[in-house]
């Protein structure tokens, strides 16, 4: 390998800039960072939080001039460049042209992965790329980070596993570990990046410590994954092994020593497995079984082209899936899976496509085929270093096509582009020409900095609020908590709703506690506003209904729940509210109808639901009778 060529010098003691620290910093920290009892979505805003803040400062501290080198040299690396502004251009069109453009904007609460996020993702990705360029000696410390970062992750997970209380859980239930991640399929594909990217650092490390590191991220990156119990990662873990396999010349002595790494996984595993405590693993192995297909993903793929086709040339808008989609939900998948709920397409290339239409999928396309051929550009100067990068990517790449991008499974993805780019770059030319950088652009990344901050700010405000509001709640403060959810408004981002959270939550404290009647009316006033600006409005008409059903007012419940079912066609909930609507109503004929149609929805999943229809038909029969 070119060391002093590619990734620079590997001396420990190579310089890292002060952008460059600021990069290491949101690597480690935004796969590690989670705040339990401080904040409502604690394992999604803190993540948030620091790649804004990061980026923000990273921007501040990169000199442009590097940007604009890379933009004159005679290599490739402005065509990189180019397509980041493409997908920053891309995400941007689809919020002007969003169904929803101030949700677009935010994102949605359970990822938030709006535009201002994805901004910030592209530009902590340029950002990167340039100080690795500028300061090759930064390479190793990034992937130190990675590597440390992975073992942290995956230690934590595996002291959640030895501390989890299957003895609580029913028996059949699979038990998945998501670590610091939020949920078990992101953590998995985090792993799919990071163990590619721990061999690599295992391939430059020159210190012997740091080596350790890099191979103790890998080996428990697959005992993670393995706990995980995501089909997804260990597809893409196979596939970029298959990539790098072929170019493995191993030692003798390194052989050996990964023989029996790989002896002494398989017996973790297999202890694992049999340990009276693992019952949740076999669980999840017979599911396997069961569910060849994928789950919903089949379905949930084939209604998402009608819902492409609807808005093919620039999209939906960003974050809009679990607004729009249920209107394209077809009877099939809705009578094979009623109690399905999905937040996203499952796969990042159609999400791409359906926020931000043929461009965005464009856009995508494009970096992820200059990813592929970046490294067969560095083949001719360490095929194995390049062989590392595009086993990355494949896994990395693959693993999603069954997830959507979060925060930290997008960033370490981008991660690899700008490890590919930067090496490139840095081969073809070893000695940027710079310049000054336009006026324009030092203006620009001075707006960008301070409006990511304000949003970082403004997010954590509201977040803390929506925690000790909750706390309220659960406590039956209910005059704080309905103070505090009042005062929400002067913190929130525009875009920002949890209105339906907080009617749920305040009602059904309410109702534990027998107080019900004082907090009705803001629960009401909530579950109103929810149903123009929440994430999912099926959901927020259909829980108005309910409320106006609990309180007697009949018009207003069926005039909500026939609202719902015009955003939700196929869904069985609300013909079966409509029902209970209807006969409450001294409509017994129309009601029979709205419960045979839910019956056809639920496909005979919920006993209640046909039992709900058959006492409508002997109720019917009587009165007749009568």
């Amino acid at each position: 390998m070119k060391r002093d060529r590619i990734g620079g010098a590997t001396s420990p003691h190579a310089r890292v800039g002060a952008a460059g620290a600021v990069v290491i910093a949101v690597l480690f920290l935004t796969p590690l960072v989670i705040a339990p009892e401080m904040l409502l979505y604690f394992d999604v805003t803190p993540k948030v939080v620091v790649l804004l803040l990061g980026t923000a400062l990273a921007v501040l501290l990169l000199d442009p001039a590097t940007i604009s080198g890379i933009i004159d040299s005679r290599g490739w690396g402005w065509v990189f460049v180019l397509a980041l502004a493409a997908q920053a251009a891309s995400v941007s069109l689809s919020v002007i042209f969003s169904r929803d453009p101030a949700l677009s904007l935010v994102g949605t609460n359970w990822r938030r992965f709006g535009l201002l996020t994805q901004l910030a993702i592209v530009a902590f990705t340029l950002a990167s790329t340039a100080e690795l360029v500028r300061r090759p000696g930064t390479l190793l410390a990034v992937l130190r980070a990675v590597s440390l970062a992975g073992v942290a992750t995956c230690a934590y997970a595996i002291f959640e596993y030895s501390t989890m209380d299957t003895a609580s859980r029913p028996s059949w239930e699979a038990i998945r570990i998501a670590s610091s991640l939020g949920h078990p399929v992101y953590f998995a594909n985090y792993i799919a990046s990071m163990v590619f990217l721990s061999v690599g650092h295992s391939h430059i490390e020159t210190n012997r410590l740091w080596r350790i590191v890099g191979r103790a991220a890998v080996f428990l990156g697959f005992i993670g994954m393995a706990l995980s119990g995501t089909r997804a990662a260990i597809l893409g873990v196979a596939v970029g092994g298959g990539f790098l396999f072929p170019r493995l010349r191993l030692r003798p002595k390194a052989r050996l020593a990964a023989g029996a790494a790989l002896a002494l996984f398989v017996l973790i595993l297999g202890l694992l497995y049999l340990s009276p405590d693992a019952g949740y693993l076999r669980n999840r192995i017979a599911e396997w079984m069961r569910d060849y297909r994928g789950g919903t993903r089949l379905f949930l793929w084939h209604d998402t082209l009608r819902m492409f086709w609807a808005a093919w040339p620039l999209g939906h808008g960003l974050e809009t899936f679990s607004t729009v989609f249920p209107r394209f939900e077809s009877a099939a998948f809705a009578r094979v899976y009623p109690d399905s709920y999905s937040e996203s397409p499952h796969n990042v290339l159609i999400d791409a496509a359906l926020s931000g239409g043929f461009l965005g999928l464009l856009a995508l396309s494009v970096l992820v085929g200059l990813g592929f051929f970046g490294c067969r550009l560095l083949r001719s100067a360490d095929s194995y270093w390049a062989s590392i990068l595009r086993a990355a990517l494949a896994a990395s790449l693959v693993a999603n096509l069954f997830a959507c991008f979060t925060v930290a499974t997008a960033l370490y993805f981008f991660l690899i582009l700008a490890l590919i780019w930067a090496s490139c770059i840095s081969l073809e030319a070893p000695a940027l020409v710079t310049r000054t950088p336009s006026p324009w652009l030092n203006r620009l990344r001075f707006v960008f900095a301070a409006l990511v901050t304000i949003f970082a700010v403004q997010l954590v405000a509201t977040d803390a609020s929506l925690e000790r509001i909750d706390e309220d709640l659960g406590q039956g403060r209910f005059d704080a908590a309905m103070a505090g959810y009042s005062k929400l408004e002067s913190l929130e981002p525009m875009g920002f709703s949890a209105d339906l959270w907080y009617s749920r939550k305040l009602l059904a404290s309410a109702q534990t506690r027998g107080r019900t009647a004082e907090v009705l009316e803001s629960a009401t006033a909530a579950a109103t506003r929810a149903t123009t600006h929440a994430e999912d409005r099926h959901n927020a008409w259909y829980n108005l209904a309910l409320l106006y059903a609990g309180q007697g007012d009949l018009l207003r419940a069926e005039a909500s729940v026939r609202t719902c079912i015009g955003l939700a066609p196929n869904w069985f909930k609300p013909y079966w509210l409509l029902a209970e609507i209807l006969r409450s109503s001294d409509r017994p004929s129309d009601a029979l109808s709205a419960a045979s149609t839910a019956v056809e929805l639920n496909g005979g999943r919920n006993p209640e639901v046909r039992q709900a229809y058959q006492a409508l038909v002997r109720e019917l029969h009587l009165s007749k009778e009568r």
